[in-house]
């Protein structure tokens, strides 16, 4: 299993949070897609109501 630093996990979600898609950044980060998703906090999570 390899670890991210806090750093690259950041970068990583902010550029999802820019519109990239989770596909894109998986291939050119070789990050999983699903654990960008993980990374990625769910709007309950961030205090936003829907």
């Amino acid at each position: 299993m390899r670890k991210y630093n806090s750093e690259s996990k950041s970068m990583i979600v902010e550029l999802y949070k820019t519109g990239r898609k989770v596909l894109d950044l998986s291939r050119e980060y070789g990050v999983s897609e699903v654990t960008i998703y993980k990374w990625v906090p769910s709007p309950a999570i961030a205090g936003i109501h829907f």
